[in-house]
């Protein structure tokens, strides 16, 4: 039991001091000596035993302090391992290493490599091609018509421009097209009647170009809209002192094989019509308040649409329903 503990218990058991101070200088005769010169000091033996408790309590808390037996404080930091010491060198070797070889680099550039002349930037001018497009042999008001203005660079193309505009609904408003043949890229050009021919995959008499006068390419392509699906027709000019030719060497002819002719076109657009060998119905049509009336020759198919033509004075009109070529008429005169 420790020295501490014991006078406190002797304490609790009613011992005086003095009594507890003779019992421990019996028990412990080597602190006899310490005792006794303390008494000389002229301390009492509550005084003695209170100091003595103090000391004991004090080396309790220098021991629990105190580090466990056999276990040293590392007195220096702990060595390097051999991995770190490895990893040093190789972090070394690679900084001198970048280092030779920017030395190197920078050495060869001044010595040997050119010095490079700054260069002054140029402007490549480049000559864009834009065709421009005749003017409509039919009057168009901005407020209620349209004009789209496409580029094919094949006939498959012009078909699904058409297909789409057709069924597109704008109100009754006239829509031109102005089609741009990029086919070429060298030569740029607005198409003409003979390309619209073959992209609808229409075959017209053999010297129907040269009658109406193909050279002057003054042709005039445009989308009804007041229907559905769309009518489609075209305005074109030739010279006038041809019209007997046009009308009684080219067209009248051209009757008797004239639906097959346009038969896959107007499949293309859904409708069909019927091959005969008879001559075309006709109707004659006064366009405003003329006195005089123009006649359209036609054969009707399915869907209110069919193969419809007239022949102005200077002009060949055809069209793919009958409002289609009575709305082209009254336009022309309206120039």
């Amino acid at each position: 039991m420790k020295i501490a503990d014991s006078i406190k218990r002797a304490r609790k058991q009613g011992m005086s001091d003095e009594q507890i101070l003779e019992a421990i200088i019996k028990q412990n005769p080597s602190k006899g000596s310490s005792f006794n010169m303390a008494k000389e000091r002229g301390m009492t033996a509550t005084e003695i035993l209170d100091k003595t408790i103090e000391q004991n309590q004090q080396e309790e808390k220098n021991v629990k302090q105190a580090p466990p037996i056999g276990e040293e404080l590392p007195a220096t930091p702990p060595k390097p391992t051999e991995e770190s010491k490895l990893w040093v060198r190789i972090f070394i070797t690679l900084g001198l290493v970048f280092f030779v070889s920017l030395s190197f680099t920078l050495v060869y550039r001044t010595l040997f490599v050119s010095q490079l002349e700054p260069i002054d930037p140029q402007i490549i001018r480049a000559d864009v091609n834009i065709p421009v497009a005749n003017y409509p042999i039919v009057k168009l008001y901005p407020e209620r018509d349209a004009v789209k203005r496409l580029a094919v660079t094949m006939d498959e193309e012009y078909k699904m421009y058409l297909r789409e505009i057709m069924r597109e609904e704008r109100g009754g408003e006239i829509v031109r097209l102005i089609v741009e043949d990029q086919k070429d890229e060298r030569n740029v050009r607005i198409s003409n009647l003979e390309d619209f021919f073959s992209a609808i995959d229409v075959t017209p008499p053999e010297n129907f170009f040269d009658a109406i006068g193909l050279n002057n390419k003054n042709f005039t392509l445009l989308v009804y809209t007041v229907e559905t699906p769309n009518g489609i027709g075209f305005i074109t000019e030739f010279n006038e002192e041809e019209r007997e030719k046009v009308e009684w060497n080219i067209l009248k002819p051209w009757e008797e094989t004239i639906e097959e002719d346009f038969s896959d076109f107007l499949s293309f657009l859904g409708a069909e019509i019927p091959v005969t060998r008879e001559s075309l119905e006709a109707i004659d049509y006064y366009s405003g308040d003329r006195n005089f009336a123009d006649e359209i020759r036609y054969r009707e198919g399915t869907g209110n649409m069919g193969v419809y033509y007239s022949i102005l004075r200077d002009r060949l009109v055809f069209a793919t329903t009958m409002e289609t070529i009575k709305t082209i008429i009254d336009r022309h005169y309206e120039l």
